[in-house]
């Protein structure tokens, strides 16, 4: 029977790997509500299960397919499935897309390039909202949680020829909606 951690081990735990878990699951589910749910969920295996681990990258390669596992039970369940036939009452779509802010820039721009700064990326996270599942997730472990094309192939369960198939035609997809969106400005 594996000992229990420490609160202090536990904190460390979930400061360092919370937002990798739930990054992962807001990409996948596309919504906030079922992101939160989720990650509290792989946070309460992780603490039922209480695994040991080699290293980190087995640690954070547990944590990944663990939270893609509720993801799918999540999006796969009977309640969802039944629920998400009626529409949202405000008239809005079902998907919510939240902007990942990355390391804050040192350098002073205008209001005007920090907008448009933001209006990018904030299209790009919607291409990346539109891919399909496999192409999502492979797009958003290697870009958004810099995960190895080989770590990737194995939380995923799939041959690393075919992550690199994955992330190959989720590039060409973003480059030409991405296109589509630029050309119209």
């Amino acid at each position: 029977m594996p000992t229990a951690w420490s609160p202090a081990d536990l904190q460390n735990l979930v400061t360092v790997y919370q937002p990798v878990v739930y990054r992962l699951a807001l990409s996948y589910t596309r919504t906030i509500t079922d992101a939160e749910d989720i990650t509290q969920e792989v946070f309460l295996r992780l603490l039922k299960a209480h695994p040991s681990f080699t290293d980190e990258e087995h640690r954070k390669a547990w944590l990944l397919r663990v939270t893609i596992n509720c993801c799918k039970s999540h999006l796969g369940s009977y309640w969802r499935r039944k629920v998400s036939q009626f529409p949202a009452e405000s008239g809005s779509n079902d998907t919510e897309i939240v902007v990942f802010n990355g390391e804050p820039s040192r350098e002073r721009r205008s209001p005007e390039a920090i907008q448009e700064a933001h209006e990018q990326q904030e299209s790009v996270l919607k291409a990346v909202a539109r891919l399909p599942w496999k192409q999502r997730v492979c797009i958003h472990l290697f870009y958004f949680e810099d995960a190895s094309i080989e770590m990737i192939a194995q939380v995923l369960s799939m041959k690393p020829s075919t992550v690199k198939s994955h992330l190959y035609r989720a590039r060409l997809t973003l480059k030409a909606t991405l296109k589509e969106v630029y050309d119209e400005l």
